[in-house]
């Protein structure tokens, strides 16, 4: 369905604006990690991802893996393990 398909984990992140100053997180536990910079350069799979993670989230709406500060794995999509790895380059 398109409520929950229909836009990519990147249109939707919270973590967009940084991408689009570039703003990276380039190491996990940096400064910029902390600051909540985008994760892309970490291997994010937002961009190449539709889903409403941003949204509906994980435990009952309670937090949601990039949120957490891990990128998405594009775990959502078909064939996820062989199509979006490795998970942490960037594509």
């Amino acid at each position: 369905p398109l409520f929950a398909y229909g836009k990519t984990i990147h249109d939707q992140c919270p973590r967009r604006s940084h991408f689009e100053d570039g703003d990276f997180v380039t190491e996990f536990g940096s400064k910029e990690a902390a600051m909540g910079y985008c994760l892309y350069k970490m291997g994010c799979k937002g961009p190449a991802t539709y889903n409403n993670c941003p949204i509906a989230k994980f435990n009952e709406g309670t937090s949601w893996p990039v949120e957490a500060g891990h990128p998405c794995l594009g775990c959502s999509e078909p064939d996820f393990w062989d199509k979006m790895s490795p998970f942490y380059k960037e594509i």
